[in-house]
């Protein structure tokens, strides 16, 4: 038997939920995006962030997906004291590219000038 006084799973628990660690949460945004799930609640997710601040998390996940350049695939959202992936495509957002975009509005304002009453000068 050793003369140190041991600590107990919760406090154990407690102190490594509450240590800063590097590239915590690239892994955890890679492995959701590689999953086939649509969307996550990152503490149900993974235990270990349970005890970490809302605001750290969201900060996280948020650098994460921005360094892994994944953000038109995840978003990442703070809702109700808790932290959500969401795979846009799986959930069912749609994200547009805005050139698209922008090249139906030019089209559809260039039909708007053309006359499609007559055809080669002749009334249709």
């Amino acid at each position: 038997m050793s003369d140190f006084a041991g600590l107990d799973a919760a406090m154990i628990d407690t102190l490594l939920s509450n240590t800063r660690s590097r590239n915590t949460y690239g892994p955890k945004t890679l492995e959701f995006a590689t999953s086939d799930e649509a969307g996550v609640n990152v503490r149900e997710a993974w235990p270990e962030f349970k005890n970490k601040k809302v605001t750290a998390l969201y900060q996280g996940f948020l650098g994460a997906v921005k360094n892994a350049e994944l953000t038109n695939e995840i978003l990442v959202k703070q809702y109700d004291g808790q932290v959500y992936l969401l795979h846009k495509e799986r959930a069912g957002m749609v994200v547009a590219d805005t050139t698209d975009a922008d090249t139906t509005v030019e089209a559809d304002e260039a039909d708007a000038d053309i006359d499609f009453s007559t055809v080669d000068g002749e009334e249709v």
